[in-house]
């Protein structure tokens, strides 16, 4: 009887810290999903340092844009599985971009592509 009662105590505390887990995930979903290039949040700068160059979305042709550093890591997981199985190529792309903060807004510079021809 004394070891049900215990079995069952830890089986209700399991329920209970799997219940809050699932609730800090789901925080943490609508946190990422929030995180999209219409979100001005993402934009706001005081510097040129505040500012990084992330892509836009899974391949390199689709070109990249600066947001505040901050939301960077965040932003790149907001893409989630979408973009692990995205096949993407290479040929004839180049992107690049300076991030730069002008009037308080994150903004790419393009930077002109190698060249590669003599």
């Amino acid at each position: 009887m004394k070891r049900d009662l215990i079995f069952i105590s830890m089986i209700l505390g399991c329920m209970i810290i799997a219940g809050g887990c699932a609730s800090s995930g789901d925080k943490k979903a609508e946190k990422l999903a929030s995180l999209t290039l219409d979100n001005e949040e993402i934009y706001k700068c005081s510097s040129d340092s505040d500012c990084v160059s992330v892509l836009k979305d899974c391949c390199l042709c689709d070109g990249k844009v600066a947001i505040n550093k901050k939301y960077a890591k965040a932003f790149n997981q907001s893409k989630g599985e979408r973009c692990a199985f995205v096949p993407c190529t290479l040929q004839m792309c180049y992107v690049d971009i300076t991030p730069k903060c002008v009037e308080g807004k994150c903004t790419g510079e393009p930077i002109d592509p190698p060249s590669v021809l003599p």
